[in-house]
């Protein structure tokens, strides 16, 4: 469901309906022709905002509210002013570090922080080409009538941050000076130098972001673990904690924690972030909680310090997370390893037990997010929740009304205008599930998904 209101444009509109008709007919071209206009109608009014006012119209969860200029090598590095040294220094991010706060007046304009802008020194008369550039902050003034104080950003968003007053001469990390504090220069500018690579604050005026997903950490699927699981016809999570003696046994215990503490490392989050993603989705199964967990159920606990730790690093790199409610208590889906225990049957829409526990995991989910958010390593990562993955199509009507409850019980703890909470449908094509949705906009926040 989207932030703001949906509004599907005619003329594609007239599109879907044609092609459903050919649809009917058994067209496999009409099929992926059908897909194709749907999504792009889905697209083009994803980012109309005609209908949309107030605070809904820029989704918060793709915001940078701190301009920070991190190094793209290793994004939990950030370029700041040193107080002692009135230089550009390279130290560990910190968004509540004023000199760290480097916003830029325009493309090609200041770069300032703390009221004083980056200032390119004069160049030694003789040795202009050779020599690298020192920087210092000074009063600003117009960048037109001063190139010291111009620089030019990347447009992509990341790349080389160019001096406007000496062409060819771009930011550069030096390569044997990475400790935290080591001094920035400008150097004769190489294409491709990852020591010259940068990500630059991006505007705050969009609703897309990149995103990746961080399958096979906190649930396992035989497929994303293939030495484990698959070789061995293991085919999910309860059934290798079984083979390992099950739950209470140190076996399948350190088996797990070892998995969780080294499937995701902060030169994983390096390499994401490189590519250009600065979202992440992290499934979760129900027994994560302590609220719900049960050893009877099979699974070991004691997964959530880890995911605690990894949100600390997606924040030290300026990276944000969705939490994905992935398995449910009798399972959401018919045999399918994401569900924790395979299951022939979706107990969790035929069992009131299992439901109930279910609901229960949604709360204690949105509570974790309030913890993460008032812990000052962990705040402001987490912008949004999954609610159920991929539910069977055969209980559609009792997935709307999960989610009908849900959201509502969602929205008292998380606010529409902060978090996101994506709902996951399988009706196959998602008619059913759009014309829900649709019915469900002009409810206001409580039913904004």
């Amino acid at each position: 469901s989207l932030p703001h209101q949906f509004r599907m444009p005619a003329r594609a509109g007239r599109m879907a309906n044609r092609d459903v008709r050919l649809l009917r007919r058994g067209s496999t071209t009409a099929t992926a022709l059908l897909f194709a206009v749907t999504l792009l109608a889905r697209v083009d009014a994803y980012f109309d905002q005609t209908s949309c006012s107030g605070e809904l119209c820029v989704a918060p969860w793709a915001k940078q509210p701190v301009p920070l200029l991190r190094w793209a090598d290793r994004p939990a590095l950030c370029a700041a002013r040193s107080q002692a040294l009135g230089e550009f220094v390279l130290v560990p991010c910190n968004a509540t570090d004023e000199g760290q706060i480097v916003a830029s007046s325009g493309p090609n304009g200041w770069l300032k922080s703390g009221g004083r802008c980056l200032t390119t020194a004069t160049p030694t008369v003789g040795n202009v080409s050779a020599a690298n550039r020192s920087m210092f902050f000074d009063v600003c003034v117009d960048p037109a009538a001063d190139g010291r104080q111009r620089f030019e950003l990347p447009a992509t968003g990341q790349g080389p941050i160019r001096a406007g007053s000496e062409e060819g001469f771009c930011l550069t990390v030096l390569a044997n000076d990475l400790q935290d504090g080591g001094l920035l220069r400008l150097l004769p500018c190489e294409p491709g130098s990852l020591n010259q690579t940068f990500f630059v604050p991006s505007a705050a005026d969009g609703s897309a972001f990149v995103g990746v997903n961080l399958g096979g950490w906190l649930i396992l699927e035989d497929w994303m673990w293939p030495a484990k699981m698959l070789n061995k016809q293991i085919s999910d999570e309860y059934s290798l904690i079984k083979a390992n003696g099950g739950p209470g046994d140190p076996r399948a215990q350190k088996m797990m924690r070892d998995h969780w503490d080294t499937f995701l490392q902060p030169r994983h989050l390096d390499m994401i972030r490189r590519w250009g993603a600065t979202h992440v989705r992290i499934p979760l199964g129900y027994w994560l909680f302590d609220a719900v967990y049960n050893e009877d159920d099979g699974f070991v606990a004691g997964g959530e310090q880890y995911l605690a730790r990894a949100l600390g690093w997606l924040k030290a790199r300026g990276m944000h997370a969705v939490l994905d409610l992935h398995a449910m208590p009798g399972a959401q889906a018919v045999d399918q390893e994401f569900t924790g225990k395979q299951s022939a049957i979706a107990n969790f829409f035929l069992d009131a037990g299992d439901n109930e526990r279910g609901q229960l995991a949604v709360k204690a989910l949105a509570e974790l997010v309030l913890r993460y958010e008032k812990d000052p390593a962990t705040a402001g990562v987490v912008v949004g929740i999954q609610l159920l993955n991929e539910p069977t199509f055969k209980f559609q009507a009792d997935t709307f009304s999960f989610y009908e409850a849900m959201v509502r019980e969602v929205r008292q703890s998380l606010p529409a205008d902060r978090y996101l909470i994506m709902l996951g449908f399988m009706d196959s094509p998602h008619t059913e599930s759009a014309e829900w949705l649709f019915g469900k906009r002009g409810g206001g926040p409580a039913d904004l998904a």
